[in-house]
């Protein structure tokens, strides 16, 4: 039994098809930014982090190295393209593709997220968190189209990075046996997701709207409790 691939296919389907959704959003961009920021950041800190430290409790001690890991590589990536690459132009290619492997890890947390709490909650609650992820895969594509437009024109690429959530899903599942390495894996890639997420995601100076990070929020606050997670 595979619970909640469903759910996962449709945020492949929706990254997949990233150009087309991308056209009827654009103009609402920064709006969605600021939300999506404030559900991301809950969903992590709220939802997560917490179930990852405590499901690991007395199964894996290195669970904050892994994390601490999986955050200071995506940064030390960064850093070294940055200074290791002359030309403006490969410059942007490199940290794009760098970019693009923060989406494709970000999907692969979103597929992991929807197997864990599925055996951890069970199938009804956790198809709640189903929809910040949405919201969120909505606002990645975008963003992709952005990227997309110039590093590549492939269909076939699109497909592959369309995989994430299904990747991460399966591999969630793949490992459920093995407790341990899990958690680790799992782990690594949700502190490379904070990075990204802080990263990418957070508006920075003046642009971004409050109101609608506090909405974020709210509405992750609201789905986690309807699930079972809060309080």
């Amino acid at each position: 039994m595979l619970p909640n691939f469903g759910l996962t296919i449709i945020l492949s389907a929706v990254e997949f098809f990233s150009e087309r959704i991308s056209r009827y959003i654009e103009r609402y961009h920064i709006k969605i930014v600021s939300l999506n920021a404030g559900i991301m950041l809950s969903f992590l800190f709220l939802l997560v982090f917490p179930e990852l430290f405590e499901k690991a409790t007395g199964v894996d001690n290195t669970i904050f190295f892994f994390l601490f890991l999986g955050f200071i590589a995506f940064h030390l990536t960064e850093k070294f393209v940055y200074r290791h690459t002359k030309d403006q132009k490969e410059l942007k290619k490199e940290l794009g593709l760098l970019h693009l492997g923060g989406f494709y890890i970000t999907g692969m947390v979103e597929g992991m997220a929807l197997l864990f709490s599925a055996r951890f909650i069970g199938i009804t609650a956790s198809s709640l968190i189903f929809v910040p992820l949405l919201l969120n895969s909505i606002n990645a594509s975008v963003y992709m189209v952005h990227l997309s437009e110039k590093l590549w024109k492939n269909r076939v690429l699109d497909l592959v990075l369309a995989t994430g959530p299904i990747i991460g899903y399966l591999l969630a599942f793949g490992l459920s046996g093995h407790t341990s390495f899990t958690y680790s894996i799992f782990a690594f890639v949700s502190g490379a997701l904070l990075y990204t997420v802080v990263r990418d995601t957070l508006p920075a100076g003046k642009k971004g709207e409050p109101v609608l990070f506090v909405i974020g929020v709210l509405i992750t606050m609201l789905t986690l409790q309807l699930a079972g997670f809060l309080f």
